[in-house]
C-alpha cells in the first residue's frame, strides 16, 4: 500500500493537484463511457421500434388472416325463421340455401334403472367400496371405460364428483355424466346427436345398473335356431357360470329363470318371454347379436346373472339423426348443429312444411371496419419508424459524465439527455429500407385471377408528402362497392398466397401474386431479422424485459468497450499511484533538506 503525504513540507494541496492532473488523463475514459451509453440508448430505441414491428406482424397481420377479418360474411334468414338459425364463417360461400327440417337429432343416453342409494359424492371411492359401491381395484387404481376410452381413477383420491368431472372433461368419451346423490342414479348423455350408441365398461359403473333394456354392443352374428349357449361360450361370445347339472340361472325383474347349456338362443328367448313374473319380451338381432328386453308394462327392466354379460345390456335410449332437405336434397346429420358451405346451421324446430331460406352475403360494414383498423395500425407503425429515422441528431450533446451531472439540476439533465438521445437511429438503413418496401408493397398491383388490383381501385390512397406514405381511405363508397361487387377479389388482394417458388422473388414487396398482408409480413420479417443481428432484439417477443441477444453487433461492441474501459481504469489507477509517489518523494526530499538546514543554522 502506497503512503500518501499531502504537502506537509511544500505546503502544496497535492490531492487537488493530482485530481486536476488525473482529470485531464480521464478524458479518454469519459469518451469510452459516453460511447457505451450511446450504444445502450441506441439499442433500447431499436428494441422499442422492434416491439411495434413484431406486434404488427406476428399479432395484428396474423389475426387478420386467421379470423377472416377482411372476408366477413353474414346470413340473412327468411321464411320459417324459428326452425333454423345460422352464422356465416369467413369462408362461407355467397349464395342461398333452402332448408326444411323433417326430424331433429336426439342424443343417446343411458340411465340407471336403479341406483346405489343415497351416496356422499364427496367421499373418496375407497370409502364407498363395500357399502354403496362394489368394484375391483388394481393397485388402488380403478378403470372407467366409456365409448372405448378408458380413464384411470385413484380410489384414495378420486370421488364420485371428480369421476363425473373427469368424464365430462374427456372429449373422447363424448358424454355428459350426472349422479344424483339422493337416489345414487347415474346418467350418461352423448354430447353429439345421432344414432351412435354409448358403450361402457369397468366394474365401477356396474353398481349403477345402467340400462337393462337393450345391448349397447352385441355378441356378433348368430343363428338363434341352432346356436346353443355352450357353443357360444366355447366361441367366446358368451361367458356364464353353470351348475353341476349344466343349468344356467338368471333373474329378470326378480323372477328366476333357468335354462340348459344345451339350449339354443331361441329356447332361451322362449323361456324369458313365457315367464309371467319377468313380464318382458326379449329379442335377439341375428346380424349384430344385440339383445333387447322390453317391459310388457310401463315399468323398468332389472336383470341379474352373468349370462347376459357379453350382451352389454345398457338400457340405452339411442338417439336419432336429424333429417333435413337442403336445396331439394334429402339428407341426415348426426347433430342439430352442422356446417355447410362455411355456414354453421342450427336446427331449432320442425319446419312443418315451411322451409327456411338462408342468404349469405359479405358483411360490408365489418369488412370496412377491419380495413380501417388495419390502416390505422399500419399508419401508427409507419409514423413510429418515420419519426425515428428522421429524428434530428444533436452531436454537440454527448451523454453527460457523472461530474457534469453533479453540477446540473434534474431539469437541466433531462433537457440535455433528450437532445443526446435524439437521432440515434436516424437514417438507419434497415428501417429506411423497410419503410420504402412497405410503401412499395402497399401501392403495387396484386394480380388476382389475371386481373390487376390495387389500393386505388378500392378507394384507398397515400396521403400528401407530409404523411410520409400513410394510407387514407379517399372514397369509402368506392371501397364498399368493391366489397359488395366482388368480395373474393377484395379478400384475395389482402390475403392471397403467392405461388412463386423462387425464394428471392417470393419475398419481394412487389411480388405480383402475393397479397398485401403477406408482402408486409415478408418485409417486416426481413427488417426484424436484420435488427436482431444488429441490435440483439427479439424476433418474437414484444416484452421490454426480454434479454438482448449476446451475439449481436451492438452486444459485441459493448463487450469491447467494457474491456477498453477496464484497461483504461487500470492504467489510470497506476498513473494516479505514480503521481502520488512522485509528490511523496518530493515531500520527503524537501523535509530532509529542511532538517539539514535547521541543523546547520541551529549550530551557529
Amino acid at each position: 500500500m502506497t503512503m500518501r503525504i499531502s504537502g506537509l513540507s511544500s505546503g502544496l494541496d497535492i490531492d487537488s493537484i493530482v485530481k486536476n492532473l488525473m482529470k485531464a488523463q480521464r478524458a479518454p475514459l469519459d469518451k469510452l463511457n459516453q460511447q457505451k451509453t450511446t450504444l445502450e440508448w441506441q439499442r433500447e430505441q431499436y428494441r422499442d421500434v422492434n416491439i411495434k414491428m413484431v406486434d404488427f406482424r406476428n399479432n395484428k397481420l396474423f389475426n387478420y388472416g386467421l379470423q377472416g377479418m377482411v372476408s366477413a360474411k353474414q346470413v340473412k334468414t327468411s321464411g320459417n325463421t324459428s326452425a333454423v338459425s345460422a352464422q356465416a364463417g369467413s369462408n362461407a360461400i355467397a349464395g342461398s340455401m333452402s332448408i326444411e327440417v323433417k326430424q331433429l337429432a336426439t342424443y343417446s343416453s343411458v340411465v340407471s334403472t336403479s341406483g346405489v342409494g343415497p351416496v356422499d359424492k364427496s367421499k373418496t371411492l375407497d370409502k364407498l367400496n363395500g357399502s354403496s359401491l362394489s368394484y375391483t381395484a388394481t393397485g388402488g387404481k380403478v378403470d372407467v371405460t366409456i365409448n372405448n376410452k378408458t380413464i384411470q381413477l385413484d380410489e384414495t383420491v378420486d370421488t364420485l364428483n371428480s369421476m363425473v368431472a373427469k368424464i365430462n372433461a374427456d372429449k373422447d368419451m363424448n358424454v355428459t355424466a350426472f349422479i344424483d346423490g339422493t337416489t345414487g342414479k347415474l346418467s350418461l348423455t352423448s354430447k353429439t346427436g345421432g344414432v351412435t350408441p354409448i358403450t361402457t365398461g369397468g366394474t365401477l359403473l356396474d353398481d349403477f345398473q345402467l340400462g337393462g333394456l337393450a345391448s349397447s354392443s352385441g355378441i356378433g352374428a348368430v343363428t338363434t335356431a341352432t346356436d346353443t349357449l355352450a357353443t357360444l361360450k366355447a366361441a367366446g361370445k358368451l361367458s356364464y357360470t353353470a351348475d353341476g347339472l349344466g343349468k344356467v340361472s338368471f333373474s329378470i325383474n326378480g323372477s328366476t329363470i333357468a335354462v340348459n347349456e344345451s339350449d339354443t338362443l331361441d329356447t332361451l328367448l322362449g323361456a324369458i318371454n313365457s315367464d309371467a313374473g319377468a313380464a318382458v319380451t326379449a329379442t335377439i338381432d341375428a346380424t349384430t347379436g344385440k339383445l333387447t328386453i322390453k317391459s310388457d308394462g310401463s315399468g323398468s327392466v332389472a336383470v341379474s346373472g352373468d349370462l347376459f354379460a357379453k350382451f352389454n345390456l345398457s338400457g340405452e335410449a339411442v338417439g336419432q339423426n336429424a333429417k333435413v332437405v337442403i336445396n331439394g336434397i334429402e339428407t341426415e346429420r348426426a347433430s342439430n348443429t352442422f356446417t355447410e358451405n362455411g355456414v354453421t346451421i342450427t336446427l331449432n324446430a320442425l319446419s312443418a312444411g315451411s322451409a327456411t331460406t338462408l342468404n349469405i352475403t359479405s358483411d360490408t360494414d365489418k369488412v370496412v371496419d377491419s380495413i380501417k383498423t388495419f390502416i390505422n395500425q399500419y399508419n401508427d407503425l409507419l409514423e413510429t419508424v418515420n419519426d425515428k429515422v428522421n429524428e434530428e441528431r444533436y452531436r454537440k450533446f454527448p451523454p453527460l459524465t457523472s461530474e457534469q451531472k453533479a453540477e446540473m439540476s434534474e431539469d437541466e439533465i433531462k433537457l440535455w439527455e433528450d437532445k443526446a438521445k435524439s437521432g440515434l437511429i436516424r437514417r438507419d438503413p434497415t428501417l429506411s429500407t423497410m419503410v420504402d418496401s412497405m410503401r412499395l408493397a402497399s401501392m403495387t398491383d396484386v394480380t388476382i385471377d389475371g386481373v390487376k388490383v390495387n389500393l386505388a381501385s378500392l378507394g384507398i390512397e397515400t396521403g400528401d408528402w407530409t404523411q410520409r406514405g400513410k394510407l387514407v381511405i379517399k372514397d369509402e363508397a368506392k371501397l364498399r362497392q368493391a366489397i359488395e361487387a366482388n368480395p373474393d377479389q377484395v379478400e384475395k388482394f389482402f390475403t392471397q398466397q403467392t405461388t412463386q417458388t423462387n425464394s428471392k422473388l417470393k419475398g419481394l414487396p412487389t411480388n405480383p401474386d402475393n397479397g398485401l398482408f403477406n408482402r408486409l409480413s415478408n418485409t417486416l420479417m426481413t427488417a426484424i431479422e436484420e435488427l436482431s443481428s444488429k441490435a440483439g432484439t427479439s424476433k418474437y417477443s414484444i416484452s421490454k424485459d426480454t434479454s438482448f441477444i449476446e451475439s449481436s453487433w451492438i452486444s459485441e461492441q459493448l463487450r469491447s468497450l467494457d474491456t477498453k474501459i477496464d484497461n483504461t481504469n487500470e492504467r489510470l489507477d497506476r498513473m494516479e499511484v505514480n503521481y502520488y509517489k512522485q509528490f511523496t518523494a518530493m515531500e520527503t526530499a524537501m523535509n530532509r533538506y529542511q532538517s539539514q538546514s535547521s541543523a546547520l543554522f541551529g549550530s551557529n
